[in-house]
């Protein structure tokens, strides 16, 4: 879900910028900001889920995009834009950098219960 909400952007921008008013221009601004916030969450989000678990930072990503998605269409400024865009950008971080962790601890328990039960 959050995958698709970002990567899809650019093939919507001109209906959002034919229904808000804001140039092409200005909704690519945005968008390279969520860009850039993803790449600056994930500097926060990797340590956190370390820490704490994967599943709370997956369920709390989930639900802050939702919501920033709820948001998204009611956007009539540039300010309001970017902000949206920016919550997206970093809520959505752990999709970026934490698939490939969880991908290995899904592999390692299995290794570890396979070798347990030989």
């Amino acid at each position: 879900m959050v995958g698709i909400a970002s990567a899809t952007i650019y093939s919507a921008l001109e209906p959002i910028a034919e229904d808000t008013g804001l140039t092409l221009g200005d909704l690519n601004a945005g968008t390279g900001y969520m860009f850039l916030a993803s790449g600056w969450g994930c500097l926060f989000w990797q340590p956190l889920a370390l820490q704490y678990g994967g599943r709370p930072v997956y369920l709390l990503s989930i639900l802050v995009t939702l919501a920033v998605q709820v948001w998204a269409p009611h956007t009539k400024n540039n300010g309001q834009w970017t902000a949206n865009k920016v919550l997206q950008g970093f809520f959505g971080a752990p999709i970026e950098s934490l698939c490939e962790i969880s991908v290995t601890d899904v592999y390692v328990s299995g290794y570890n219960n396979i070798m347990t039960a030989c």
